[in-house]
């Protein structure tokens, strides 16, 4: 195959990355390519045939790119899920709950994770009789703890054992030893990443899908929305409370490079130590309380108590007044299930979980002013259950607070519900999979059918692009 023939099949490849699930005509879907209509129906053939493209009438990509397993372990809760190549859920499990699930010792965690897998697999088939082998072009854990580039986690969310090399493997070879899976496809990530991905993709997604509808004398306008490279910030609060940072590649649009996904090209921002991100642990001002309390002085709430303490035993840190854990505390008449149950439904209607919920965000406005003005992010996203509009107006009160110049930045929440909550996480990991595995390796999988990737004695050699896992047959 000649390279101007790999190169339209590249593009067309991207271009379904980009637009999934939005409907586009022949004609614009061949302008997002950059390809004539004659060359798009040439090629879209042999990729359906090749399997790369799905056969059906929508532009999608096929079978050929199989499903990334995920598992999301959280402080006291899991979540299994197969992922396809556009960031769908596919099926998913709900593990069972577990105290402090996230610090059980490194035996008893992957056990929890086999029993979730095998029940994920089982599942999936139920009503054929058995559960056959499924294809998958990788598998991620998801894990609440910063971690570093050794393979271990940092911080004390997770038991100690995992950072001692005498007692325990790096993370990615224990969970690929106990899932019989193969070491280079197991990835281990961190939390508040894969959120910072997933809001990444989604929003570039749309910002593509809003470049198409808008006049094609105005898309070169260096003003338009979202156009240019800049960086995305997430906060994840739930039982942990972290954050990523996302370096966006610019977006191609008429007559300027770029690329048609911004997020293929993404840079996740990690830091020199692997702990960007890392802000359950930031110190709070003393003097920040009494203003709090004041607010919510009329509902039936606790005050938020500055002798609070967070899991690491410190006083005085993020996570000890900005999880979950700390809003169930400080209303009297609902404790940490109860809470939960509130804040999956359409509108909060209980006022002291309102109140609570602006204390939360109030707090997150003082602490993120500086981070804010110095990264300057083109888009801001909260992420967790605690993620609400009250959330976010308390996160403007306390930008207002401490002087806050301009306009206040737009803050983007997630779907509402148990199903959008859970499923943004394993959808982040799922295409953190097929980026590393697939977009970034489409013109090696167009020329040859085989994706590379290190093995276990480091040679970058080709590999299938799937491989056939049965884990839960077993």
């Amino acid at each position: 195959m000649d390279k101007r023939a790999v190169d339209s099949r590249v593009r067309i490849l991207h271009a379904a990355v980009a637009t999934a699930p939005t409907y586009l005509t022949r004609e614009q879907f061949a302008s997002v390519a950059e390809v004539s209509l004659r060359t798009l129906d040439h090629h879209l053939a042999a990729l359906r045939t090749d399997r790369l493209l799905d056969a059906g009438p929508a532009r999608v990509l096929g079978s050929a790119f199989g499903y990334a397993l995920v598992v999301a372990i959280r402080s006291q809760t899991s979540h299994a899920a197969l992922i396809d190549p556009h960031g769908n859920v596919v099926h998913s499990v709900q593990g069972r709950e577990v105290s402090n699930l996230r610090a059980l010792p490194p035996s008893d965690l992957l056990e929890h994770v086999q029993v979730l897998v095998r029940r994920l697999l089982a599942t999936r088939t139920r009503g054929r009789g058995r559960s056959g082998p499924v294809d998958l072009i990788g598998i991620a854990v998801v894990l609440p703890s910063p971690l570093r580039q050794s393979g271990r986690p940092a911080g004390q969310s997770m038991h100690a054992d995992w950072r001692n090399a005498r007692r325990t493997k790096p993370l990615a070879r224990a969970f690929a030893e106990a899932l019989s899976a193969p070491v280079e496809r197991v990835h281990v990530i961190n939390d508040g990443h894969v959120h910072a991905l997933a809001t990444a993709h989604d929003r570039s997604r749309e910002l593509t899908a809003l470049g198409l509808q808008r006049p094609r004398e105005s898309q070169g306008d260096e003003s338009g929305p979202g156009y240019r490279e800049g960086l995305s910030l997430t906060l994840h609060l739930g039982g942990v409370i972290s954050a990523g940072v996302v370096l966006l590649a610019a977006e191609r649009v008429a007559g300027r490079p770029g690329t048609r996904l911004g997020f293929v090209e993404s840079r996740l921002l990690s830091g020199g130590h692997s702990m960007g991100g890392e802000i359950a642990h930031l110190p709070l001002s003393g003097q920040w309380f009494p203003t709090i309390n004041q607010r919510s002085a009329h509902a039936d709430v606790a005050p938020m108590d500055a002798d609070r303490k967070c899991f690491c035993g410190a006083l005085g840190h993020l996570q000890a007044h900005a999880s979950d854990t700390a809003v169930a505390a400080r209303v009297r008449h609902l404790d940490r299930r109860a809470l939960h149950d509130v804040l999956l439904g359409d509108e909060i209607e209980d006022p002291d979980v309102a109140a609570a919920l602006r204390d939360v965000g109030f707090l997150l406005g003082l602490v993120m002013m500086s981070p804010l003005k110095l990264l300057d992010p083109k888009a801001f996203h909260l992420t967790g259950l605690i993620a609400r509009d009250e959330t976010a107006a308390g996160v403007h009160d306390g930008l207002t607070e401490r002087g806050w110049s301009g306009t206040l930045p737009e803050i983007l929440l997630p779907p509402r519900g148990l199903a959008g909550q859970q499923h943004l996480g394993v959808r982040g990991a799922g295409l953190i999979v097929y980026r590393e595995w697939a977009y970034r390796k489409f013109e090696r999988i167009v020329r040859t059918g085989q994706t590379t990737g290190r093995r276990q004695d480091k040679a970058d050699r080709p590999q299938p692009i799937t491989f056939s896992y049965r884990y839960g047959a077993r």
